[in-house]
């Protein structure tokens, strides 16, 4: 009977210490100090490091060093933890040898180039993204940046940047009217273009349907249907992607081209043997210039022997120094083929953030690469240096900018390049 008595008694000291042990704070721990007395003291907070890898523009103090301070402000969200930091810059093509030269140096988060991904994914240096992740870049930006991203159909990267193609032209000679027509343009001027480019070149390759804007009717409306989607991102995605989709038309296989019969041909993917013969009979035309280095463009227009050049956003500084008040800024024109029109295509490759699969604290690295790309992360990288973005609620807010207005338009609308954005909304 005794025995029983203290099996029991013992049962129950057991219990009291369990409780008592379950009810102490789980950031804190016992000690004693040199008098023999027990002290509690907070336990040591977790430690995330994190190698990124990016551009010197980037990491430039001058350029307001637009990844260290998201960085900074990432770790301030996160008083929690502890973060560190090592940055390193590089080029995209020299960041990818680097990473196959020696895998175990090889950063968490760095920034690559969309026409990498294939390579990227192969050599197992780039983890696929999914979840919310993976939700945000299909639904934060338009479908031809989010394919960008992709390798197999399978998001691999968050699309945070983009360089496009602009038509810069000499509003004394060509009109607003007149710039979205490459035939017409080239009726009343030369065009400098640099043939000689790939990635120019895929403008034609990659030209998407011209699809006809509905008429609208009594009402206002265009009989189609709008939708408002809210990418609100939880955790450590900015809050404030909610956006308002263009209005957009039912599909159709349809353009307002023509058949040589006055027919209205039924539009369908170039062929590359096509695009070549074309682009071989667009190289030969006396009013188009190659522009070989990038300077012909800016020269010509300079001196009046050429009317418009297509260069990327980034010209825009040199080319506003070259014409002052009299320069132009347009989208791409459609262009006429094989009895079709098509669409140039002003971005034909994107920058991503991407995430390294043998990252330490992967989830950690996730939400940092998420918050790096985030609206309001590439709102700050336009504001710090002029980067353009693709998220659409960071094209929504540019859309002040006049001078690029058209070609931010490009960017943003999901199916059909050169319509307009949809209006904001009034806040209630």
């Amino acid at each position: 009977m005794k025995k029983r008595l203290f099996a029991m008694f013992l049962v129950l000291v057991m219990m009291t210490v369990a409780v008592a042990a379950c009810g102490k704070s789980g950031n804190k721990e016992s000690s004693k100090n040199k008098n023999g007395e027990e002290t509690e003291t907070e336990e040591a907070k977790p430690v995330y490091q994190f190698t990124i890898w990016g551009s010197k523009a980037d990491l430039s103090d001058e350029k307001g060093s637009w990844l260290k301070t998201r960085c900074d402000m990432f770790a301030a969200k996160h008083q929690d933890a502890e973060l560190e930091f090592k940055y390193a810059a590089y080029t995209e093509e020299k960041a990818a040898k680097k990473m196959e030269e020696n895998r175990e140096k090889a950063p968490d988060i760095f920034i690559f180039n969309s026409a990498q991904t294939a390579e990227l994914v192969e050599s197992r240096l780039l983890t696929r993204l999914w979840g919310e992740t993976e939700d945000y870049v299909l639904s934060s930006n338009a479908t031809s940046i989010g394919d960008l991203s992709k390798y197999a159909q399978k998001v691999y990267g968050i699309p945070v940047e983009a360089n496009p193609y602009v038509l810069y032209y000499d509003k004394r000679t060509l009109s607003k009217e007149d710039v979205q027509n490459l035939d017409t343009i080239l009726a009343k001027g030369v065009l400098a273009y640099p043939l000689d480019d790939e990635n120019y070149r895929n403008a034609f390759y990659q030209a998407q349907d011209v699809v006809e804007v509905p008429e609208q009717d009594e009402n206002g409306t265009d009989g189609t249907e709008d939708g408002t989607k809210d990418n609100t991102q939880t955790d450590d995605v900015a809050q404030d992607n909610t956006q308002t989709d263009a209005a957009q038309p039912e599909e159709s296989t349809q353009d307002n081209t023509q058949s040589e019969n006055g027919e209205q041909k039924e539009s369908e993917p170039l062929a590359k043997e096509t695009v070549d013969a074309w682009l071989a009979t667009f190289r030969s035309n006396p009013q188009v210039l190659n522009d070989t280095d990038g300077n012909a463009g800016i020269t010509g227009l300079k001196d009046g022997t050429v009317q418009a050049a297509v260069q990327d956003a980034s010209a825009y500084d040199k080319l506003k120094e070259a014409l002052g008040e009299n320069l132009g800024v347009a989208a791409l024109p459609v262009f006429t083929i094989d009895g079709m029109t098509k669409q140039m295509k002003c971005v034909t490759e994107a920058k991503c953030i991407g995430v390294n699969p043998d990252c330490e604290n992967f989830e950690m690295t996730i939400a940092l690469a998420t918050y790096l790309g985030s609206a309001d992360s590439q709102q700050m990288h336009y504001d710090m240096s002029g980067v353009i973005p693709v998220n659409l609620s960071a094209v929504q807010t540019l859309r002040s900018d006049v001078e690029l207005a058209d070609v931010i338009a490009q960017i943003a609308d999901k199916e059909n390049p050169g319509w307009d954005l949809p209006e904001e909304e009034e806040e209630e």
